[in-house]
C-alpha cells in the first residue's frame, strides 16, 4: 500500500513542489509520460524558439509540428487529480459542530423539528417530481398515438397511391398494346382473292384482343364492345376518384377551438376563416405541408365514419366564393375532437362495385381460399399486377367471378419456411388461349420473390397450342431469400401474379410448408374473383 510521502509526491509538481489543483496548476502529461503543472509547463515553452518540450526530468525532447500552425495540447493527469480528491477526503473528519457552527448551540429538539421540516419539504419535492414524471408520460403517451396516427395515414395514402399507379400502369400498357402497329396496305390487282381475304383477316384479327380462328363475326364484335364497355368504366372510375380530389382541394376548411367549457380560444385568422389545401395560405413550406395533412385527416376520418359528404340546403351559409365549407371544431384546448359538420356539395357518383361482373382494374381482386381435409385454414386476398398477362387474368376473372372454384389443387412443392407451390391441374372447364404465356422472348414481369406476393410457374398447355391446361400457384415465404435454402428453377423462375393485401392465415401456410409429402395432398384451395372497393 502506498505511503502518504508517495501520494504527496504523485500530486505534487516535480519542479516547483506545489500541490496540483483543478484550476491553475493542472497535471499535465508530457510526451515522454512524466507530469509537470501548467504553469512549468508555460514556462518551459516559454523558454524555448522553437516549438519543441524538453522534460526536466529525463530530458527528452518533443517537437511539433509546424507545417499546419499546430499547438500543444497536451491531456491532463486525471490519475493524479483523483488521487488528490481521495487525499482530501480520508483526511481527518471534522465534528458536525466544527462543519456546522452556526448550529453548535441549538437545543436537540430544535434540531429534530428542522429535521421533520426538511424532510416535509423533500417529499413535497418528490411528489411534485413523481408528478411531473407523470405528466410527462402523459406526454409522451400521447405523441405516441399521434405518431401512430401519422403512419397509419401514411400507410393508407400510400396503399392508395399503389393502386392508383397499378391501375394507371394497365391502362398504359392496354394503350401501347392498342397502339396502331399494323399498316393496313391494298393488295395488288393482280393478287388471288384468297390472298387478299387472309391478308384483311389477318389484320382484322389483330384489331381484337383475345380473338381465335373460331371467332365468328358476331363474336369479333362482342370482344371489340366488351373491351370498349372495359375502357368506359376504367374512365368512369378515374374520373370520380379524380373528381373527388378536386373537390377536396376547394373545400373550405374551418378549424376552431374550445376549452373544456366551450368557451372559444382565439387562434390563427387562417384556421378561424377558413382554408383551402389549394392554397398557399399559410407561410413557409411546412405550413403547407401542414395544411395538406390536416385536409387529408378531416377527409378521411368523414370516410372511416362513412359520413357522406352531401349538402345542406336549409342551413348552408354562403360566401362570396360560393364554395363548400368543412368545419371542424376542436375541444378541450384543441385535445378532444368533436365530430365535424360538414357542409359540401355532392360528389360525383361512385362506380357502382355491384354490376354482378369482373372488370380489370385497381378494384379487383382474387381470393385464395386454403383448407385441409376440407377444414378451412384461413384466406389470401390478391390484388393482380397490371403487367401479368391482362388476357389470362380477365379471363379467369369472369370464370371464377363471385364463385369459388375448386382445379383439383394440392401442394406440389414446398420448402419448410421458405415457399409453397399448390399445382392446379384440373382445367376441364377453364382452358383459354393466351399466347403471351408461352412466348420465349425476353419476360417483361417481375418475380414473386416476397412474403407480400403471390407469382405463377411451370405453366403447361397441350401440344401445338396456346390453350393453358394447368399452372401452380407459388407464394413465397420469409426464408425465400435464405441462401442455404436450394429453390429449384421451375420456381425461381415464376411471373409475379398480384401482391397480397389482405391475408387471414394466422401462419398456416408455414404450417404447410412444413408438412410430409403424405400430408401434402389434403390441402387444397378454392380460388374466386371479387370486385372490391377502394375505401
Amino acid at each position: 500500500m502506498a505511503s502518504n510521502e508517495d501520494i504527496d509526491e504523485f500530486v505534487t509538481c516535480g519542479v516547483c513542489l506545489w500541490e496540483y489543483d483543478e484550476e491553475v496548476r493542472k497535471p499535465k502529461f508530457l510526451p515522454c509520460s512524466h507530469t509537470v503543472c501548467l504553469l512549468c509547463l508555460q514556462d518551459i515553452v516559454r523558454g524555448t524558439t522553437t516549438k519543441s518540450i524538453t522534460c526536466p526530468f529525463c530530458r527528452h525532447c518533443a517537437s511539433l509540428d509546424t507545417s499546419n500552425n499546430k499547438k500543444w495540447v497536451l491531456p491532463n493527469n486525471t490519475y493524479a487529480l483523483q488521487m488528490l480528491k481521495l487525499n482530501k477526503q480520508t483526511a481527518a473528519p471534522t465534528s458536525p459542530a466544527v462543519a456546522y457552527p452556526k448550529m453548535k448551540n441549538k437545543d436537540v429538539d430544535v434540531i429534530l423539528k428542522l429535521k421533520e421540516e426538511l424532510l416535509k419539504i423533500r417529499d413535497g419535492g418528490v411528489n411534485k417530481l413523481a408528478l411531473a414524471i407523470q405528466k410527462r408520460k402523459e406526454v409522451q403517451e400521447h405523441m405516441a398515438l399521434v405518431i401512430e396516427a401519422i403512419n397509419v395515414a401514411g400507410e393508407e395514402a400510400k396503399k392508395f397511391q399503389d393502386e392508383n399507379n397499378m391501375s394507371l400502369a394497365e391502362m398504359v400498357s392496354v394503350l401501347e398494346e392498342n397502339k396502331p402497329t399494323v399498316s393496313f396496305t391494298k393488295p395488288a390487282v393482280s393478287s388471288k382473292n384468297g390472298q387478299r381475304r387472309d391478308l384483311v383477316l389477318s389484320e382484322l384479327m389483330s384489331l381484337v384482343e383475345d380473338s381465335t380462328n373460331d371467332d365468328s363475326v358476331e363474336t369479333l364484335k362482342e370482344k371489340m364492345k366488351k373491351s370498349v364497355e372495359t375502357y368506359e368504366q376504367q374512365l368512369d372510375e378515374a374520373t370520380t376518384v379524380a373528381s373527388e380530389f378536386e373537390l377536396r382541394q376547394k373545400i373550405k376548411i374551418q378549424v376552431r377551438l374550445y376549452d373544456e367549457k366551450d368557451c372559444f380560444i382565439p387562434s390563427h385568422s387562417i384556421l378561424e376563416n377558413g382554408f383551402r389545401s389549394i392554397d398557399s395560405a399559410f407561410n413557409g413550406p411546412l405550413g403547407r405541408l401542414d395544411s395538406k395533412l390536416l385536409s387529408h385527416a378531416v377527409f378521411f376520418l368523414l370516410q372511416r365514419q362513412k359520413i357522406s359528404l352531401k349538402r345542406k340546403h336549409q342551413s348552408i351559409e354562403c360566401h362570396s366564393t360560393s364554395l363548400p365549407v368543412a368545419r371542424t371544431e376542436f375541444t378541450g384546448f384543441a385535445r378532444c375532437i368533436s365530430v365535424p359538420s360538414v357542409q359540401v356539395t355532392p360528389l360525383p357518383p361512385r362506380v357502382s362495385l355491384n354490376n354482378k361482373k369482373f372488370v380489370m382494374g385497381p378494384s379487383a381482386i382474387f381470393i385464395l381460399k386454403l383448407f385441409k381435409s376440407d377444414i378451412y385454414q384461413g384466406e389470401i386476398h390478391v390484388r393482380p399486377s397490371p403487367a401479368f398477362h391482362p388476357a389470362f387474368v380477365r379471363q379467369l376473372g369472369e370464370y371464377c367471378f363471385e364463385s369459388p372454384k375448386n382445379f383439383g389443387s394440392y401442394i406440389d412443392k414446398a420448402i419448410p419456411g421458405v415457399f409453397v407451390s399448390f399445382a392446379l391441374t384440373n382445367l376441364s372447364d377453364f382452358s383459354p388461349v393466351v399466347p403471351s404465356m408461352f412466348d420465349l422472348s425476353p419476360r417483361k414481369t417481375e418475380i414473386a420473390e416476397a412474403n407480400t406476393a403471390i407469382g405463377i410457374a411451370m405453366v403447361e398447355s397441350c401440344i401445338g397450342t396456346n390453350r393453358v391446361t394447368s399452372w401452380n400457384f407459388i407464394i413465397p415465404l420469409k426464408d425465400w431469400h435464405n441462401p442455404k435454402c436450394a429453390v429449384s428453377h421451375s420456381v425461381l423462375n415464376n411471373e409475379l401474379f398480384g401482391h397480397n393485401i389482405r391475408s387471414t392465415t394466422s401462419g398456416n401456410v408455414t404450417i404447410m410448408s412444413r408438412s410430409s409429402k403424405s400430408e401434402r395432398a389434403t390441402y387444397t384451395l378454392t380460388l374466386e374473383s371479387a370486385m372490391k372497393s377502394l375505401e
